[in-house]
């Protein structure tokens, strides 16, 4: 249509237009390298940290991690319209989540859906155990419901169905719906896995922490799941590993995601012809992030004892 194709056309201006000097593209490296350096000075403070000074740091960390990446939205997508017509205005103004695009956006799906997909399964799974049929059935059926469809049709929902739900409440663009899709799809599939290890806590552990007077509340957040998470760390890390690659999935529905460019490039005159060549680096770039989020299950499987000097897991 006329519409796709003029904002291909705007998509790919916008790309090759942008340079190093570009304000726009200094914010943006400005905060890569502000993210990069307070990575090296955390990772630097507690690498030989003791035990109780990194559990101490822990919460702290997963807090301002999350809040700061809703600040980032914030800073891209501030509330107001965008009505700003100068050559500054994604400075003034703000990138409308409808213009984001790249892999970059799908970095953003994955960490979020990751993120609030963790919470919507630690909610499920403890829902489904419940004996509360007040909690548990609910629970139970948004598990099933959501697992017995496809992610695509579930995405398909969400862009056609869930603005009538949701528009009069709140004016969701694309990037929010798929977002919440995704933690859904993604939290269903987590509740599953931490139910089997909620199941997989000796009843030992519980009695325990009754005997010591804690609540049921503070057994099942401090005992039991620490536990579960414990025990199936490689199946929560394959999930997200999962929810990264579908990301790929949004670009079916126009969203200008990584793999949506990919299929773009090779109609522009910088890039004609290169069908094999864009493919092959969009399956590069998707493993090597697949790869890393792998290392990084190895080595907190390591940390926590769960490897045997030979490599493989322990029993």
């Amino acid at each position: 249509t006329y519409y796709s194709n003029w904002n291909d056309e705007v998509l790919s201006n916008r790309v090759y237009a942008a340079d190093l000097g570009d304000p726009i593209m200094l914010k943006l490296y400005g905060a890569i390298a502000l993210g990069y350096v307070v990575f090296l000075y955390v990772h630097d403070k507690f690498k030989d940290a003791e035990d109780y000074i990194i559990n101490a740091a822990q919460r702290k960390l997963m807090i301002a991690a999350v809040l700061g990446f809703f600040s980032a939205y914030f800073v891209l997508d501030p509330p107001g319209e965008f009505g700003c017509h100068s050559s500054d205005y994604a400075i003034t103004c703000g990138v409308s989540p409808e213009e984001w695009g790249g892999f970059s956006l799908n970095l953003i799906l994955s960490i979020a859906a990751s993120v609030l997909g963790f919470g919507v399964g630690i909610a499920l799974a403890f829902g489904r155990r419940s004996k509360l049929p007040f909690f548990k059935w609910p629970s139970v059926a948004v598990i099933e419901l959501i697992r017995s469809g496809p992610l695509v049709a579930w995405l398909f929902i969400a862009f056609i169905l869930m603005p009538d739900f949701i528009n009069p409440v709140y004016e969701a663009d694309s990037v929010v719906r798929t977002i919440i899709i995704l933690s859904l799809f993604g939290g269903c599939y987590i509740a599953e896995i931490l139910r089997g290890g909620l199941q997989a806590v000796s009843s030992g552990q519980v009695e325990a922490a009754h005997a010591v007077g804690l609540s049921p509340m503070q057994t099942k957040l401090f005992v039991e799941l620490p536990s579960a998470i414990r025990t199936t760390v490689p199946a929560l890390v394959s999930s997200v590993i999962g929810l990264w690659k579908d990301t790929s999935l949004v670009y079916l529905l126009g969203v200008h995601d990584g793999f949506n460019l990919v299929r773009i490039m090779p109609e522009q005159r910088d890039f004609l012809g290169l069908h094999k060549e864009v493919y092959l680096v969009a399956g590069i770039i998707f493993f090597i992030f697949a790869y890393y989020l792998s290392r990084i299950s190895m080595r907190v499987e390591a940390s926590l004892g769960l490897r045997s000097d030979t490599g493989g897991e322990m029993t």
